[in-house]
């Protein structure tokens, strides 16, 4: 059997699960190029085909991204991360909407 471990949110989560958690933290803060974004991405496509993730809608996961980015100074505040400063928010919108068709 394998352990379990306590997540911040008081769930149970697998070694297994805990392991991709850590990881996908450490990976994020590589990013530092489109191959290491795409990189990133597939980790987390893996991580929701592996059930880590609650399965939702895309218009749900679509809503998040929306909520996250109108929110994003709040976020940067309770995080004690620092705002994007040189981010072509842009290309990040053309990347979402040229998905819909590729996927």
């Amino acid at each position: 059997m394998t352990e379990k471990y306590q997540d911040p949110n008081d769930e149970l989560i697998s070694e297994q699960e805990e392991l991709y958690y850590k990881q996908l933290d450490a990976d994020l803060l590589k990013i530092s190029s489109a191959a290491d974004l795409e990189e990133y991405v597939r980790e987390l496509e893996y991580g929701y085909k592996m059930g880590y993730f609650e399965e939702q809608p895309l218009t749900e996961y679509l809503g998040g991204i929306s909520g996250v980015l109108g929110g994003i100074e709040g976020l940067c505040k309770n995080y004690g991360y620092e705002p994007p400063k040189d981010s072509d928010w842009m290309w990040f919108g053309r990347i979402l909407t040229i998905a819909f068709p590729h996927s």
